[in-house]
């Protein structure tokens, strides 16, 4: 599974071994808990999701990220 989805000024990747996002940190939109920029692909600790979820969709706009896990909970 591969799954890239772009924002205006940030990108995330699916894959299976993993979500990663890189571009502008601005309000967090990179879900890294800080709003650092990352110029390079990062990798989200499972950690930041409950019960460490399996997100199985992306979706990114101008200034936001959706991300949806298996049993159907949204992220944002």
């Amino acid at each position: 599974m591969l799954i890239v989805a772009c924002g205006l000024v940030h990108t995330m990747v699916l894959t299976m071994g993993g979500l990663w996002t890189c571009g502008e940190g601005e309000d967090c939109k990179l879900g890294h808990g800080d709003e650092a920029d990352r110029l390079v692909l990062t990798q989200l600790a499972v950690e930041h999701f409950e019960g460490n979820a399996q997100i199985v969709m992306v979706k990114a706009s101008a200034s936001h990220s959706v991300l949806m896990e298996s049993e159907g909970g949204v992220w944002t």
